[in-house]
């Protein structure tokens, strides 16, 4: 969900009248492209070649890790890659004119996870839903900065977030109350970092 964000926030026209530090829309294409290359890498591939082994070390039965106790180790995971990304980007963008919410954005995920981890010794927390208000919370941030852009963004996500959790329930793979806790970790924790922080 992260890589969606971030496309939808290069390539959605967009104005800031108070900076251009907001401003992802106005970044070359050679910078859009190599941050893209990065989150890919740390969001996507790496965090799938490691659950891959960890299956084939049988340290999770499935890559849907239905199991709750399964889960700590791919959370934990997905904290260190995101920690990673955060110090990659802040290391390398942070003294210059790039927008915080580059860095930042990575800095929710692991935070994100750093929750998960702890509601997940009591409820099986929904990851799907987590990565879907991460997304939501990303855009309302990143657009909460802008003078101007296509508001049609904003609820076609929110629908688009409630096909996922809706998916997650009709699959019996999550009840309301593990699906509510995955959505609002991700969306709380990334709204407060991307807009507050930022």
């Amino acid at each position: 969900m992260p890589i969606y964000a971030l496309l939808i926030a290069f390539y959605v026209e967009s104005y800031s009248f108070k900076s251009f530090n907001y401003n992802l829309w106005i970044l070359n294409e050679e910078a859009k492209s190599a941050l893209l290359s990065i989150f890919f890498v740390f969001t996507v591939i790496a965090p799938g070649l490691s659950y891959v082994f960890l299956r084939k070390q049988n340290i999770i039965t499935s890559i849907e890790m239905d199991e709750r106790k399964e889960r700590f180790v791919p959370i934990s995971i997905m904290l260190l890659y995101c920690l990673a990304l955060f110090v990659l980007m802040f290391f390398k963008l942070g003294s210059s004119e790039f927008p915080k919410i580059i860095y930042l954005f990575p800095l929710s995920g692991a935070f994100s996870a750093l929750l998960m981890l702890g509601i997940n010794n009591f409820i099986k927390i929904s990851l799907h839903a987590c990565g879907a208000g991460i997304f939501l919370g990303f855009l309302l941030a990143y657009f909460g900065h802008l003078s101007f852009y296509n508001f049609i963004i904003i609820p076609l996500s929110i629908i688009l977030c409630g096909v996922i959790l809706s998916a997650r329930f009709y699959l019996q793979k999550h009840n309301l109350i593990e699906l509510t806790a995955g959505f609002f970790t991700g969306l709380s924790t990334t709204f407060v970092f991307c807009y507050c922080l930022n």
